[in-house]
Order: C-alpha cells, then structure tokens, then sequence
C-alpha cells in the first residue's frame, strides 16, 4: 500500500524561505540609517514651542550652539554633542554668570520631522533646563 504524503509543509517551508529573502535586504537597509550621524538632524535654528519661554536656538555644523531669549536678551554660546540617544550642551560663554558655566547638560531627546522635544537627564543650570526641556520646531 502507498501512503500519500502532503506537501503542504515543503509548501509552507519554501513560503517561509522566500519571505526571508525579500525580509534581509530591508533590514540591512534600516541598518544604514542607524549608523548615520544623528547630529545631522540637529544643525539649523530652531525655535521653542513653550509659552513661558521665548527661545532660538542654532546649532551649527562644527558642534557649536548659540541660544537667544527673548524679551530678556539673554544669551549663551558652547559645544553640543549628540548620540543616538542624547544630547549635551556645555556653555563656554555667555551674557551673565549663569549662561557662562561650563557644567553639562544632559538630556534625552526625541526627533519627529522638524520637531525636536527633549527631556532632562541631568542640568546643574535650572534655567538652561527651563529653557531647553521641552519641544522645539526647526526654523524654515
């Protein structure tokens, strides 16, 4: 007596095979994007979205910042770097003792589109964290 055999499981096997194929290329495609530089995303104006602070905020291609509030006309200058998943500004210089220190500011941050919000880490400066925890929308 023969037996039958179905070949719905080498039929299913091949299915699952071929989705495998198609899968791979997307996903070393999405590899690339995140091996790209996030800072890219940051270099521009951008302007705060609160309405307790009116702020801009330029980030500029050699990893500098400057920051202008209005209508106090305050303002900072310093370095900021960015990884995948934070972002720190550390003043050089600015209008008055509080905008011209040095200590770090760490924060998370969260990019949609032009619309960049970050969230405190760790900030000794209580008004540069005012200032910057929040959203903020890139200039045109």
């Amino acid at each position: 007596m023969i037996q039958k055999t179905s070949s719905r499981p080498l039929l299913h096997l091949f299915t699952v095979f071929l989705f495998g194929l198609m899968v791979l290329p997307l996903a070393s495609c999405s590899n690339q994007k995140l091996d790209a530089d996030p800072f890219q995303a940051f270099i521009g104006t951008w302007e705060s979205t609160s309405d307790e602070v009116d702020a801009e905020l330029v980030i500029r291609s050699d990893q500098t910042f400057h920051v202008h509030l209005e209508p106090i006309g305050i303002d900072a200058e310093g370095t900021v770097t960015v990884d995948d998943q934070q972002i720190t500004f550390v003043n050089n210089e600015g209008t008055d003792e509080t905008s011209s220190d040095p200590a770090p500011g760490v924060y998370n941050y969260m990019m949609n589109g032009n619309r960049a919000t970050f969230f405190k880490v760790s900030d000794p400066l209580e008004r540069r964290a005012m200032i910057l925890s929040g959203a903020f929308v890139k200039a045109e």
